[in-house]
């Protein structure tokens, strides 16, 4: 400690040991292991003054501790200890979340109270209890005058989480000129931090010019060099400047660099969420979730700092699919080896943003895998099952079930893998995932399969990672489309999608069926349409409705209408067919106009 007093303070340095140094208190049971935990610590760039209070808490406990004289009482002792100091640090902390004028909440008498308190209910250790009484002036006057040392760093530390914060808001924005403001500022208060670093180059790589890359290059210079320990999203961001300057061949070093440090450094990147303890509040709103989730993706390398997410990036612009299409799943692999299932949902959003239409055709028939959720008829779980309506099977299966719950904010789920791993999701069958016990807390709140809003699934194989979902819900994804207000679809798909229902329409064969009291239309439309997910409804005579049979067949998608009119009868007079293709990218209904007979032909796409 005292040779790193003499390097320059940091604000989220200090911050971020203080933490380190409770949570060896915490997990350690004797002096011995916890000095050890300490004595490991890097402290150049923590606050000398901090460094000076923490050491008067050291003291009363190496008095206290050389008190006792056997192990297991100094065990006892150092138990007893640990537990009141987390139990002061506890109530050190901001009042008001990220307010500037936040204070302090511990005093003398809180801590002389706390001490009380644990002394009483630890009175059967007699020698504990005496020699807390003993030092125990010493020791609350020491935990009280370490918060006073410690407050002004809280609150400077608070003033640097709000840039922090702004800047990471602006990334989900893709405001990245105000990203890149938020995180300078963060850093010219904090130069030895990380987070903000990061934030800067991301912004600079998505927002800025070829002027602005001598900048990012000085801030991972920064960066590796100060916090070798936590390299892997640096390195991963050196891989997306070189392939911004046009050199693959160096991204991609970085990016499998990185992808060999992320495992390594992922348990202590996680750990370093501990400063984010006091700031649980974020958890409570849907803008609080996305700044968590932009700092655990960082972390763990999801989604834009994934780098077998950026290797296939650059594999697929190269026309090299299939390879692509290997670190897309080695991807997903890993993130089921880690069973990390809260990365699952935002990454399937990533991998849509960032592959588009290369990762759809990974596996372009993922509306025809129907998530099947039956209440069970005792108990309260859930019994899940796939039916699978492609021509393809799914190896190595895993269902992650997204579960929305009461109280949950639009968009908010709960990621919960079903019980077992399959063998394979096979062709034209329904393919059973067991149960699932979805009984659950959230917010402090128990919640049952009596709070659950909806459901949705992904499934990951080693052939695709793809939603799935039950018909209802596809059915008011589509109803809501049509609906609500109108986003403009990706270019290149709003122009697929107009190329492909063209095509569809001119190659599509329109037969009449006729069955007792239920005569209706197969409509054979080419399977290439199946990349854009489609819903389809059938509009004749009044009356719309939705495929009795909807399946894929060699290179068709075929699809059964029952109970349109009868043809056959006297009077019966053919009207227009009007099929609507619903999708994500669009709406387009393909319209046949009666021909000769029961025939008709086709009129055009509107």
């Amino acid at each position: 400690m005292a040779e790193a007093a003499t390097a320059p303070p940091d604000i989220d340095t200090t911050i971020r040991v203080v933490h380190e140094i409770d949570r060896a208190l915490a997990d350690h049971g004797s002096m011995r292991e916890y000095l050890a935990a300490a004595a490991a610590q890097d402290y150049r760039g923590v606050a000398p003054d901090v460094l000076k209070a923490r050491q008067r808490i050291l003291d009363v406990l190496f008095r206290l501790y050389a008190l006792q004289t056997q192990a297991e009482e100094k065990d006892e002792l150092f138990a007893v200890s640990a537990e009141y100091l987390l139990k002061t640090m506890s109530v050190v902390e901001l009042q008001g979340g990220l307010s500037p004028t936040s204070t302090v909440n511990i005093d003398k008498e809180q801590a002389q109270k706390l001490l009380e308190d644990l002394r009483s209910e630890k009175a059967e250790h007699a020698r504990v209890a005496d020699a807390l009484r003993g030092e125990e002036a010493a020791l609350y006057e020491a935990v009280s005058g370490y918060a006073a040392t410690l407050r002004p760093h809280l609150e400077a530390w608070d003033r640097l989480c709000l840039l922090r914060d702004r800047a990471r808001l602006a990334v989900r924005n893709q405001d990245w000129v105000a990203a890149r403001a938020a995180a300078e500022a963060a850093i010219a208060m904090s130069p030895g931090e990380s987070e903000a670093h990061l934030i800067a180059v991301q912004a600079i790589l998505e927002g800025g010019t070829a002027e602005d890359y001598p900048r990012a290059e000085a801030l991972l210079g920064e960066l590796l060099e100060q916090h070798p320990d936590e390299s892997a999203p640096a390195l991963l961001l050196r891989g997306v400047l070189a392939r911004k300057q046009g050199d693959e061949r160096e991204a991609t070093l970085a990016f499998q660099q990185s992808a060999a440090m992320y495992p390594k450094q992922a348990a202590r990147l996680s750990d370093m969420l501990d400063p984010y303890a006091q700031r649980a509040f974020l958890d409570q709103s849907r803008e609080g979730g996305w700044i968590l989730e932009g700092y655990r993706s960082t972390m763990v390398g999801a989604g834009y700092f994934s780098p077998d997410l950026q290797l296939a990036k650059g594999l697929f612009d190269a026309g090299q699919f299939d390879a692509g299409k290997k670190h897309v799943l080695e991807h997903f692999g890993r993130r089921r080896a880690q069973a990390q299932w809260d990365f699952i949902l935002s990454d399937i959003g990533f991998c849509l943003e960032l592959l588009g239409e290369d990762y759809r055709a990974i596996f372009p028939e993922d509306a025809w895998l129907d998530l099947v959720v039956d209440p069970e008829l005792l108990g309260g779980g859930i019994t899940l099952a796939i039916d699978n309506r492609s021509e393809r099977t799914l190896r190595n299966a895993t269902l992650v079930l997204a579960l929305q719950y009461t109280d949950m904010l639009p968009g908010q789920y709960r990621a919960v893998a079903a019980e077992r791993t399959l063998p394979a999701v096979l062709p034209r069958e329904a393919t059973s995932f067991g149960r699932l016990d979805v009984d659950t807390t959230w917010l402090g709140k128990e919640k049952t399969r009596a709070d659950v809003v909806q459901h949705r699934a992904v499934l990951l194989s080693d052939d695709a990672v793809v939603w799935v979902d039950t018909d209802a819900f596809k059915m008011a994804e589509a109803k809501s489309f049509r609906e609500g207000p109108q986003r403009p679809p990706p270019a290149d798909m709003a122009t697929k999608m107009d190329t492909l229902t063209r095509q569809a329409g001119q190659t599509a064969t329109v037969a009449a069926v006729t069955r007792l009291g239920e005569d209706g239309v197969v409509l054979k439309l080419p399977r290439g349409l199946s990349i854009l997910s489609p819903v389809f409804t059938l509009a004749y005579g009044g009356k719309t409705i939705t495929a009795t049979k909807n399946v894929i067949e060699g290179d068709s998608i075929v699809l059964d209408f029952r109970g349109l009119a009868n043809f056959e009868a006297a009077d019966a007079k053919m009207g227009d067919l009007v099929l609507t293709v619903g999708s994500v990218f669009g709406e387009k209904k393909l319209r046949w106009t009666p021909g000769e007979g029961m025939a008709w032909r086709f009129a055009g796409v509107e």
